[in-house]
């Protein structure tokens, strides 16, 4: 139920363009995009992560008015970051945006002390952009899901790349060391463990872990496991590489379609219970058929029984059946005729029949 006094429009479309076609949150700020490619952000700015404010702090004497900050406003300088191309999707960090262009570019801002947004720092000091700046290092990008001090990109080749901070294995990478905060790996390169031929279909990113699922229906997670949110169950131990959740009776198995973090768990969309299981082959290993269900799993999907095998007539051309059903109309006519004659016979000597019977009695 919503509260009349809490509710709020913040847009409202002028045209069939301007309606919104997405719109994500990161930790304090929210991201809108339009039909037509425009973006439009507002909440806090303190990070950059706004991309439309002047720089500013908490002391400093120039503070944005909350008309600027809580009032979702144009990103005017997207297009010199992102060239020509039109955006056609959004992402956020906790604290950064990310913008993909029809072409794979890719522009961002906000927060960037370690390396989250695909940009090198020139200094130590460098940890914020306040404006949209080109990703060079991201190219044929097809979506982005960004954590706190890390971020994943999937490229249109399939390619799942991750860049920042590589503390509790939230990269997923075997190239960098986890047990240090002073390095930052702000260069894409691709996460390892996952099966060969695997392809990726979503991807996610929180507070220091990420997952995907594949295509055959399995999740992966790794990072932190703090909370309990890589659904290994009681097993607390972090994850340096993409580790696939294993199925319980319970789960059974289900096709993985979606997942995402929040603050200190996770959640996913799945299929329903019954599903048949993937066969062994590239992008993971082979699925077993679902166990029975639990009294609290909804009971599986009864599969129609399997249809008789046809026969050889059944499976000749539409033509040749057309044309058998014609000869044989054709031959069950005279049967047809013959035997309304001789109904007709039949009623003709019962009649006659009748009328001697009369002309006996008179």
């Amino acid at each position: 139920m919503l509260i009349p006094a809490l509710r709020r429009q913040v847009w409202k479309p002028e045209s069939l363009r301007d309606r919104i076609k997405k719109l994500v949150c990161g930790a304090r700020h929210a991201v809108l995009l339009t039909n037509r490619g425009d973006v439009l952000t507002w909440g806090s700015g303190s990070q950059g992560q706004l991309g439309r404010v002047k720089p500013y702090h908490q002391d400093s004497e120039h503070q944005p008015t909350a008309e600027q900050l809580f009032k979702p406003t144009l990103v005017a300088h997207l297009p010199y970051a992102l060239g020509s191309t039109q955006a056609v999707d959004v992402a956020c960090g906790a604290y950064s945006t990310f913008v993909i262009g029809k072409n794979g570019a890719v522009a961002a801002w906000g927060l960037n002390n370690s390396g989250q947004l695909g940009i090198a720092k020139e200094n130590n000091d460098d940890n914020l952009k306040w404006e949209p700046v080109p990703v060079a290092s991201l190219k044929g990008v097809a979506h982005i899901a960004g954590g706190e001090q890390h971020t994943l990109a999937l490229t249109k080749k399939g390619v799942l790349l991750s860049f920042g901070a590589a503390t509790y294995g939230m990269l997923g990478r075997r190239d960098v060391d986890t047990n240090t905060a002073n390095e930052i790996h702000p260069e894409p390169k691709p996460v390892d463990g996952l099966p060969e031929g695997a392809k990726v279909e979503c991807i996610a990113a929180g507070t220091n872990v990420s997952a995907c699922t594949t295509s055959d229906g399995d999740a992966w997670f790794w990072g932190s496991n703090t909370n309990l949110q890589l659904a290994k169950g009681t097993d607390e131990d972090d994850e340096t590489v993409p580790k696939k959740m294993g199925r319980v009776k319970q789960f059974g198995y289900r096709r993985v379609h979606f997942v995402d973090f929040g603050g200190q768990h996770g959640a996913l969309l799945a299929g329903p219970q019954g599903e048949v299981g993937p066969t062994a082959g590239a992008g993971g290993s082979a699925g077993a058929a679902a166990a029975p269900p639990a009294a609290a799993v909804p009971a599986p999907v009864v599969a129609k029984p399997a249809a008789e095998p046809k026969s050889a007539a059944a499976e000749a051309k539409p033509e040749a059946n057309g044309a058998a059903a014609a000869a044989a109309a054709t031959e069950a006519k005279p049967a047809e005729d013959e035997k309304e004659g001789e109904k007709e016979g039949a009623e003709s000597m019962e009649t006659d029949a009748k009328a001697a019977d009369e002309a006996a009695a008179a």
